[in-house]
């Protein structure tokens, strides 16, 4: 990042970040590494081959994509606020109170 003062102007130059492509990132990777040439046959673990849905919904977006899903994830996340917020609550009182 660059500053200049130009009269009563300040201006800032932030540079552009670097784009990365794969091509070129493989072909820097030196020769001998770890390599496993089974990998394809690895089974799945979770969702990581699902292509179902279509368009941007697609494999592990369509959780995403579900409003029902977000609604569901923020009443949980707000659940567990409320708790976190109650027990640091009851933790503050307590200690007060024991001074």
């Amino acid at each position: 990042m660059q500053l200049h003062l130009v009269g009563k102007r300040m201006i800032v130059e932030v540079p552009s970040r670097p784009r990365y492509k794969l091509a070129d990132l493989l072909a820097e990777m030196p020769e001998g590494l770890l390599r496993m040439d089974e990998w394809e046959q690895i089974p799945s673990v979770g969702a990581e081959n699902d292509t179902g849905g279509t368009g941007p919904a697609k494999g592990l977006m369509r959780f995403a994509a579900s409003q029902e899903n977000i609604d569901r994830l923020a009443i949980r996340l707000a659940f567990c606020l409320a708790a976190l917020g109650a027990v640091v609550a009851i933790a503050t009182i307590a200690a007060l109170t024991a001074k």
